[in-house]
């Protein structure tokens, strides 16, 4: 089953929708879908750097996939924005 975290900016909340996912299974697709109208975002590990989950996301529709391997807790943010933080804990 996939899941999907909305990035947001504009007349939304600065930040992920939800920013702390707490269902996702092993094997689960998450995606990241870019909501912003105007800024691209790029999600990686809390401690990674920009590229290690993929490419950024363009404004409006934009959207990246990370499929989880392990279960685990997962700290991730936006390699372009540093207020922009999110946890994907995975069982």
């Amino acid at each position: 089953m996939p899941f999907q975290v909305t990035v947001q900016r504009e007349t939304a909340p600065i930040g992920f929708d939800p920013p702390n996912l707490t269902d996702a299974k092993a094997g689960d697709a998450v995606f990241w879908l870019n909501a912003d109208h105007h800024t691209t975002h790029q999600i990686c590990p809390k401690d990674g750097v920009a590229g290690d989950w993929g490419d950024p996301v363009a404004p409006q529709a934009s959207s990246m996939q990370v499929n989880v391997p392990a279960a685990g807790v997962y700290p991730y943010r936006c390699a372009l924005h540093d207020d922009e933080t999110g946890t994907l804990t995975v069982t």
